[in-house]
């Protein structure tokens, strides 16, 4: 996957390598400010919202659609608060009113003049999972680097997807109600669910960039403004395509055991 040219610093962040047969993905965004001094404001903005998981995703009226809410804990499942997410944190993933928490654990921080990144990896739960279990509706195999820089008098926000997998077939998962409730979710995002959400925030960030700078959200949508969003999840391409078929042969089967 080739990512833009114009979404690619000189030292851009090394996400983990792509392995063949899994889907990948890219979604990023380039705001243009009239000065460094102004992109410096708008990525202080921004920086102060990705480092506090708890804003993402919560502007409306994506707030009410996807009702999605990233928590930032420790090993222990204790909120953490006062300082951004660091190597070792755990993300607990709530989506709407289930029960049913998705983890994830930050396995690798990067950081430079006016750069940061984070590094997530599916994990189980540190309180409640069996060992090697992973408690995401995607394989362990995959990796999510959220990346927000200050190129000159620029702001650019991505977010590079690795190696996913449904986590569908694991003989560690002898939850068929768990493995069926992976199946609906890994088939809601290669059908569109990952590339609306990874564009949603993208879009959050650059938002929070250019209103701490005083501007309002009607920045944003001016052409002149931006280097064109590039959104790039092959949904039911290629791989994709292939997977979502697996997926949903597995998860009409699962259901079949639970109704009998």
């Amino acid at each position: 996957m080739m990512i833009p040219d114009h979404l690619r610093p000189v030292d851009f962040p090394i996400a983990p390598a792509q392995k063949p047969g899994f889907v990948t993905g890219f979604t990023g965004l380039r705001v243009h400010f009239s000065s460094e001094a102004e992109a410096h404001q708008a990525y202080e903005g921004a920086l102060e919202r990705f480092q506090n998981p708890l804003r993402w995703f919560q502007q409306p009226p994506v707030a009410d659609r996807m009702k999605l809410h990233y928590n930032l804990v420790d090993g222990t499942n204790t909120p953490i608060t006062g300082r951004g997410p660091a190597i070792g944190d755990y993300g607990r993933v709530q989506v709407g009113a289930s029960k049913t928490a998705d983890w994830v654990h930050i396995e690798n921080v990067g950081s430079g003049p006016d750069m940061v990144s984070f590094t997530f990896r599916p994990t189980g739960s540190p309180i409640s999972s069996a060992p090697g279990e992973t408690s995401h509706f995607y394989t362990h195999d995959a990796t999510n680097t959220m990346t927000i820089w200050r190129d000159q008098k620029d702001l650019v926000s991505t977010v590079q997807i690795r190696n996913v997998r449904g986590n569908t077939l694991a003989p560690e998962m002898p939850d068929a109600a768990r493995r069926l409730r992976n199946h609906a979710y890994w088939i809601g995002s290669e059908l569109g669910g990952q590339k609306y959400m990874w564009t949603t925030w993208v879009g959050e960030s650059s938002l929070a960039g250019i209103r701490a700078t005083g501007k309002g959200q009607g920045y944003l949508w001016r052409p002149r403004n931006t280097e064109g969003l590039t959104s790039y999840i092959p949904e039911l391409y290629a791989h994709g395509a292939k997977a979502a078929l697996t997926s949903a042969r597995e998860g009409v089967s699962n259901l079949m055991k639970l109704v009998h």
